[in-house]
C-alpha cells in the first residue's frame, strides 16, 4: 500500500545562542491536513521556510 500523506505542524524551535548546549524544538499541534490546504500545498501557493 502506497499513499502520500500531508501534515500540518505548529511547533517552536529556539535560537541557538553560541555556546550553549543543543535544544529540543517542541511540536505544539500537528494534524492531517484538509483538502483545501493539500491542494494549496501541491499547487505550490504554501509558504514553508517560516
Amino acid at each position: 500500500m502506497e499513499y502520500d500523506l500531508i501534515l500540518i505542524v505548529a511547533h517552536t524551535w529556539p535560537d541557538d545562542k553560541k555556546g550553549s548546549p543543543p535544544r529540543i524544538g517542541r511540536i505544539i499541534n500537528a494534524r492531517k491536513a484538509e483538502r483545501h490546504e493539500r491542494t494549496a500545498y501541491e499547487e505550490g501557493h504554501v509558504r514553508t521556510d517560516r
